[in-house]
């Protein structure tokens, strides 16, 4: 009930669909881990569904996450990617980003979330392009509560949001 697939101390993994991951406490945990593709899967009533910690080639893609208390969450995670996602009533969060670098999150539709994309200030050269939210009640994109976004080198462009913080 805890986890449902375990990536760890691992290089160039291919998760693909269709299939379902759905109602575990972390329902795919990366960790230390190198090149990972997971497209193509739903993930569903889970507490967190990606957990990525310390690894880097990390793309995301082609996924749907829907009902999940927290959709992706990364922590010191180098050059991966996030996107063509559709997210869908992720209660705290869609995506979280913590003191993490060179990341893209790219082209993700993103609904009723607390946060659509949360990325804390030690986290750096994020670009946020093209993304879509719908049906906000809370933040769209969160940069650090309103952390100093100057200091944080990160591009944010072409995104459909009503709410920002800073604006």
């Amino acid at each position: 009930p805890y986890t449902g697939i375990l990536i760890s101390d691992k290089e160039n993994v291919t998760l693909e669909g269709n299939g379902i991951v759905g109602h575990f406490h972390i329902g795919v945990y990366i960790n230390n881990s190198k090149n990972v593709d997971i497209s193509k899967v739903n993930f569903t009533g889970n507490e967190i569904s990606i957990y990525s910690a310390n690894s880097s080639g990390i793309i995301i893609d082609n996924n749907q996450f829907y009902t999940n208390i927290a959709g992706i969450r990364f922590y010191t995670i180098a050059d991966s990617m996030i996107s063509n996602n559709a997210f869908d009533s992720n209660d705290i969060s869609s995506i979280s980003l913590f003191d993490s670098r060179d990341n893209l999150i790219d082209d993700n539709v993103i609904s009723s979330s607390l946060n659509g994309i949360f990325i804390d200030t030690k986290s750096t050269n994020t670009s946020l392009n093209s993304n879509h939210f719908t049906r906000s009640f809370g933040v769209d994109i969160n940069i650090g509560n309103g952390g100093k976004f100057n200091d944080i080198n990160n591009s944010i462009s072409n995104n459909t949001c009503a709410i920002s913080i800073p604006e």
